[in-house]
């Protein structure tokens, strides 16, 4: 009897705070308004929960649609703007995407986009771009949203200085007495039919494939070393030439000084 009392007084006192509408404070500092909405530091709401103000989360802070969706969990950063012409929309965002599946390519489907918005103010359009994508299985793209590498960038990179650590042999092997440098005259019959040197890869190639930068350097390097074998071979050539001339003008020089 006592309990069926208590849960009468307490239902009597909480329920018209539970049906009430709307929570009315003093001041809009500080004051929690609900009118289906809950607003912190305004009046007006616009959302769901609406704070006019910083937040700290001190452990963690869940963002998730709930399970069995594919649909992406956004969070937007930016500012409303609002002018004549203009919606009521972010003029300048950035915004985080989470989606559990963005294709269909297995544990790597998933992950984060990171998308810059913009308004173009010519045509008044909203202009949105792909700036990051990170992938369920760690591969990174910038400006692309499938990165088939570690690190994959669809546009220009500016850097001061970039080191490339590479198992690849460097070529100093082309300086070891049993490597097989072609003959200059192989060289240039290969030339002549195929348009490149041997062992480089055509321009089709590349431009179809694209280029390991650490070994296309090194083959490079390769042929910089196969053509300094050529100059110091034709080096030696010359030095004898030289010498058979300087022994033939002796010998000139001897005959004509016997004629005298």
């Amino acid at each position: 009897m006592r309990t069926t009392i208590t849960f009468l007084l307490l239902s009597a006192l909480f329920f018209p705070l539970l049906t009430h509408a709307q929570w009315i404070g003093g001041s809009t500092t500080g004051t929690t308004y609900r009118t289906g909405k809950v607003g912190l530091g305004l009046s007006s709401p616009s959302e769901l929960l609406d704070i006019n103000g910083s937040t700290v989360v001190r452990q963690k802070l869940y963002v998730t649609r709930g399970n069995g969706t594919d649909d992406a969990v956004e969070l937007d950063f930016g500012y409303p703007y609002s002018g004549v012409g203009w919606p009521e929309q972010h003029e300048r965002a950035l915004i985080i995407k989470s989606k559990g599946w963005m294709d269909n390519d297995g544990a790597g489907g998933g992950g984060f986009q990171f998308i810059t918005r913009d308004w173009s103010r010519s045509s008044r359009v909203r202009v949105e771009r792909n700036a990051l994508t990170i992938r369920r299985n760690g591969r990174v793209g910038i400006g692309t949203t499938d990165p088939k590498a570690t690190l994959a960038v669809n546009g220009d990179i500016r850097a001061k200085e970039i080191r490339v650590m590479t198992n690849i042999q460097l070529a100093d092997y082309v300086f070891d007495e049993d490597y097989s440098l072609r003959p200059l005259a192989e060289v240039a019959s290969y030339v002549q039919e195929h348009k490149h040197l041997p062992g480089v890869p055509s321009a089709a190639e590349v431009k179809e494939n694209g280029m390991d930068v650490a070994e296309f350097q090194n083959k490079l390097l390769e042929k910089v070393e196969e053509l300094t074998l050529y100059i110091i071979e034709q080096n030696k050539e010359l030095e004898s030439i030289k010498k058979e001339n300087s022994l033939l003008k002796q010998q000139f020089d001897s005959m004509q000084a016997d004629k005298q």
